[in-house]
């Protein structure tokens, strides 16, 4: 389980990442959690089996640019809370 301050966190993330929603209730960031938490689960099974090779350089994570002009981010740098700190 998630403490709550926690999830409070998440919620704030999100919102900056999905600046157009005007709320994001708890049941979604539950939902998000279990879903990265499947994951990671599917993906250490994977890994024991020897079927997902485990680099540890960079993972399964999406990684967000500095320069904006390189990639056309849509997010400013204040605004840039990058997705791989939701999921790893």
């Amino acid at each position: 389980r998630i403490r709550r301050d926690k999830m409070k966190n998440l919620i704030k993330e999100l919102k900056v990442l999905v600046p157009k929603s005007k709320s994001v209730n708890i049941q979604q960031v539950q939902v998000l959690a279990n879903a990265v938490n499947y994951i990671k689960t599917i993906q250490d099974v994977l890994k024991m089996n020897g079927l997902l090779e485990s680099d540890e350089q960079d993972g399964p994570c999406v990684k967000r640019s500095d320069s904006d002009s390189e990639t056309g981010s849509v997010y400013s740098k204040s605004e840039s809370i990058r997705i791989d700190n939701l999921l790893c």
